[in-house]
């Protein structure tokens, strides 16, 4: 959408709803389960395990009489995310009618790319349409639809909106008026990675970096010893680090840095001073089998992320994003010898860098 040239603009919105899982009508969770044709004992169990919640209030020390609330599903409880789901298909219905009648138009980033219309993944929602008011009150309409029912609300103050490069300022501002919604250069983060529109710098990702520093800083090295000041690495290292490593490619930098930092507490050391280091750090990575702590370097476990993700791009043509990926960039019948392209998304220039491996 950065590049998009013609007539037609583009827009992509990311939807925040306040209190997603508190304000769930359980009427409307009722009916969902009804629609998916759930046998009605399994109904019943369900709902009565939804309804029968109680809760108390503890206020500066004192417990309040117990109350019941008379909507939402509880956080935490195992059975709500697979509830919230579920429900949240119900505006997915409402868009693939709306294509399916042919009033609602969605993206297509070349000719023969699958057409996308909206991402779900529980309540992080982005939807994709064309730039116009028809368009635009066909958004709304879905979403007014849903809120009735759901008791769901759309935070305008927090719902933004991403434009294509060839929409025309006048019409920007007709349509973020219309919405409500604030237009941004960029959507930031979706599901805790960020929606890179620019080029990749140590800044872009200093976010894991604080995550990383935070982490560390919240234990005392001298405090843990060895064996212990270990297990916390290899957590930091999958927790913090491995969700993002599977999307881009981490420049050098930013990896030496997190490294760094691991490396300083590992020998009992802080942000203020260094520890001394009794192993080479080369050692110290390697497997436990051979000697070393089995800690992974951040910039090799970076790129055997992305060699997973290149596996599956040529190993699972059913996916839609890799139909998205093979589509957009023009997949030959055969494996390619080389895929990198400039100016392409940071995913796809990532696996271009690691492709030499890959084959």
């Amino acid at each position: 959408m950065r590049k998009k040239k013609g007539k037609i603009g583009w827009m992509a919105l990311k939807i925040d709803l306040e209190k997603a899982y508190d304000i769930f009508e359980w009427k409307f969770v009722h009916e969902t389960l009804v629609e998916l044709n759930i046998p009605i004992a399994l109904i019943n169990l369900i709902m009565h395990c939804v309804t029968s919640v109680s809760t108390q209030v503890l206020w500066n020390g004192s417990v309040f009489e117990t109350f019941n609330p008379s909507r939402g599903i509880r956080q935490g409880d195992l059975l709500s995310p697979y509830l919230f789901v579920l429900c949240m298909e119900r505006p997915t219905h409402a868009i693939q009618g709306g294509i399916e009648l042919g009033a609602w138009k969605p993206i297509k980033l070349s000719r023969n790319e699958p057409q996308l219309s909206h991402l779900f993944f529980a309540n992080d929602l982005v939807i994709f349409a064309e730039t116009s008011l028809e368009q635009v009150d066909m958004v709304k309409q879905v979403f007014v639809d849903f809120c009735a029912s759901s008791g769901q609300k759309v935070s305008a103050a927090k719902s933004r909106i991403f434009f294509s490069a060839n929409v025309p300022n006048g019409a920007r501002d007709m349509i973020c008026h219309r919405l409500g919604y604030e237009e941004v250069d960029n959507l930031g983060m979706y599901l805790g990675v960020p929606l890179i529109h620019k080029r990749v710098t140590k800044v872009t990702h200093g976010y894991l970096i604080q995550k990383v520093r935070s982490k560390l800083s919240g234990w005392k090295a001298k405090n843990l010893s060895l064996a212990g000041r270990i297990i916390l690495a290899k957590s930091v290292l999958s927790s913090i680090l491995a969700y993002t490593m599977q999307f881009v490619l981490l420049p050098i930098n930013v990896c030496n840095e997190i490294e760094g930092l691991i490396r300083r507490f590992l020998w009992g050391g802080s942000d203020e001073r260094k520890g001394v280091s009794l192993v080479n750090w080369e050692e110290v990575c390697k497997p436990t089998t051979k000697g070393g702590l089995g800690i992974r370097q951040v910039f090799a476990q970076n790129k055997t992320f992305l060699m997973k993700v290149a596996f599956n791009l040529v190993t699972r043509p059913d996916c839609l994003w890799v139909q998205v990926l093979r589509s957009k960039y023009k997949w030959p019948q055969d494996l390619p010898n080389s895929i990198y392209q400039h100016g392409s998304s940071r995913l796809w220039q990532g696996l271009g860098k690691i492709w030499e491996e890959v084959k």
